[in-house]
Formats: C-alpha cells, sequence, structure tokens
C-alpha cells in the first residue's frame, strides 16, 4: 500500500512538473520538403499563456479537435485551471487527489472558465478556453524500480476556445480511434507546433545521419523523426498500445503538441521529451539508439480516444472519429 501511495504521489509530481529542458538549437526554413501543406496544419496549432501577476508567460500548446472549438492539450498544462475553482473542487471532490482518481466532466459541453489561461492563434489572436474534462488518474501498479513509478498514465485534457457566433477553426486534428500504419518502427513522423527552439544542437548526430531536420516559420515548427522501438526496459512502461516514442524532440515549452503521420493525421500527443542529461530520459539507460540527440514520448491517439469513450462517452462521440 505504502508503495502504491508513492506512486500516485510521483505521479501526481510528474504531471505538475513535466517538461523539456535543455539546450536550444535552430534549423532553417525548407530543410524538408514535406507531404503535407503547412497551410493544412498550422492553423489548428494554438499557443498557451499563463496569466500570473499580470503577465502572461507562454506555458505550452495546444490544437483543435474539431470545428466546434474543442481543443486537445496535456493534463499539466490546463491543471492551472483548476485554481480558480477551489470552492467547487472541495464541495464536490472533497480533494484535489479525489477529483484527479475520479477525473472530470464539465456539467455543460462549454466547460467551466479558465481566466488564467489564454490561447492564440496562428494569426496572434487571444481567445478564451474553458475546461471541458480530463480523464481518472489512475494509480500506478506496485513496480519493480523508483523510476517506473513516475510513469503518467494519462496526461491529457479537453478544452474549448471561445469562437464567435457561426465561426470554426480554419483547421483541426481529428482524435481517431486508430491511425495504425504510422506505428511502425522506422516510420516517418511529424512534430508540429511551438516553440522553434528544439532540444538538439544544429550539429547533432542525428542531423549529421539525416536522421532528423526541421522546417520552422517564426515560432512555429514542423519537425521530421523516426518512430523508435519500445525495449523491455525503457523508463516508462512498454505499453505499445499506449505509448510511442520518436526521434523527435521537443523543447522548452512544447507541452501540449501533436505528432502527425505523413498524410498529416493525428497520431499522438506529446508527453515529454529529453535528452541524455534530463531527468525525462534518464541518460541513455533507456537504450534509445539516438539518445544523445533527444527523444520523446507520446500518448497515442488512439488510445486518448479509447479512453474517452470509456469515461466520457457523450463527449468521444462529438470529438473521435471511428
Amino acid at each position: 500500500m505504502k508503495n502504491t501511495k508513492r506512486a500516485f504521489t510521483a505521479l501526481l509530481f510528474s504531471l505538475l512538473s513535466f517538461s523539456a529542458m535543455a539546450g536550444e538549437g535552430f534549423f532553417s526554413p525548407g530543410q524538408i520538403s514535406l507531404p503535407f501543406s503547412v497551410s493544412s496544419v498550422r492553423p489548428a496549432a494554438l499557443l498557451v499563456e499563463e496569466l500570473k501577476s499580470g503577465k502572461q508567460s507562454h506555458i505550452g500548446n495546444a490544437f483543435f479537435v474539431s470545428e466546434g472549438g474543442y481543443v486537445l492539450t496535456n493534463f499539466h498544462i490546463a491543471r492551472s485551471c483548476l485554481a480558480v475553482h477551489r470552492r467547487m473542487i472541495e464541495q464536490k471532490y472533497g480533494t484535489l487527489t479525489n477529483l484527479f482518481r475520479k477525473g472530470f466532466l464539465a456539467e455543460t459541453m462549454d466547460g467551466i472558465s479558465c481566466p488564467n489561461l489564454v490561447m492564440k492563434n496562428n494569426r496572434g489572436e487571444s481567445l478564451a478556453v474553458t475546461l471541458v474534462a480530463f480523464p481518472p488518474i489512475a494509480e500506478q501498479p506496485e513496480v519493480d524500480t523508483p523510476q517506473e513509478q513516475d510513469g503518467p498514465t494519462y496526461d491529457f485534457a479537453i478544452l474549448k476556445v471561445a469562437l464567435p457566433e457561426g465561426a470554426r477553426p480554419e483547421a483541426w486534428l481529428q482524435i481517431t480511434a486508430g491511425v495504425k500504419e504510422a506505428y511502425n518502427e522506422g516510420s516517418d513522423v511529424y512534430f508540429v507546433g511551438y516553440p522553434a527552439s528544439t532540444i538538439r544542437a544544429e550539429n547533432s548526430k542525428l542531423i549529421q545521419e539525416g536522421k532528423y531536420s526541421d522546417v520552422a516559420t517564426g515560432d512555429y515548427r514542423i519537425s521530421l523523426g523516426k518512430v523508435l522501438p519500445v525495449l523491455s526496459d525503457y523508463f516508462y512502461q512498454p505499453n505499445k498500445d499506449v505509448f510511442l516514442y520518436t526521434s523527435t524532440d521537443g523543447g522548452p515549452g512544447s507541452s501540449g503538441s501533436a505528432l502527425l503521420s505523413g498524410s498529416g493525421e493525428l497520431i499522438a500527443l506529446i508527453l515529454g521529451s529529453g535528452n541524455a542529461n534530463s531527468t525525462f530520459a534518464r541518460g541513455c539507460s533507456m537504450r534509445v539508439k539516438y539518445c544523445e540527440g533527444g527523444v520523446s514520448l507520446y500518448l497515442k491517439s488512439s488510445h486518448i480516444a479509447d479512453v474517452l469513450f470509456k469515461n466520457y462517452p457523450d463527449l468521444a462521440r462529438i470529438l473521435v472519429r471511428p
């Protein structure tokens, strides 16, 4: 029981602090030839800022997942919204721990207000946002090593952006029940989101070997990478139905970004990035082939769909394509 409590505590801590921390690199526009157009995916991306002491600071990404203005991001990005609803949480759930274990679904599909969060679209316009749902955060099972206790099971949340009446996003990335072809080891995959900075330096071994390159447009970045194998001693439980490792790295502030297939279809939501020196990656002990250049862990779109159907079927029917 103590181990279970420690695991759950570690999980909650990881959701609060899970982010990419490392050096930055810069990549010139046009380094890669994209199989989809930038204009078809960039309007779906949103930059998330948090209001603190009257100032706005970039904390991550989100992206539209429906024409109705619903948005997908990491739970640890959306979590600060709960700070302004303390009374509701105490009355309905008692404690934050109970809320995390039960999950959250707003009483209406319009969500609850998030006055401390702002979303900016590709034109730089600030959009108000509400929190609609996040799934139960399951306790980790008994595990053999402290490293395994830190792995988040579900780190995603559904928000909604206030759109003008009759308006809809210029683009959105559909959550699907399964995108199978892009899960194969060695398949090309594409990080899309903010910011343009990355963990890798320009002289990274990955770039030298032609394994990785970026196209940057202002602060927005699309990065080509490969699906990596999941090995038995990986830092996160090697569940191929849930997680996806890739050679796309994130960089500071890349939480909430999307991973796309070559057809521009949503594959997964980023969970975190790291390099050989970061806490996330635990160095090369993961046996990632190119861990010195950065690696990212993602939560599969198909698994997000499964979790939504299991916990919030009415919401899933709005957001998920079979």
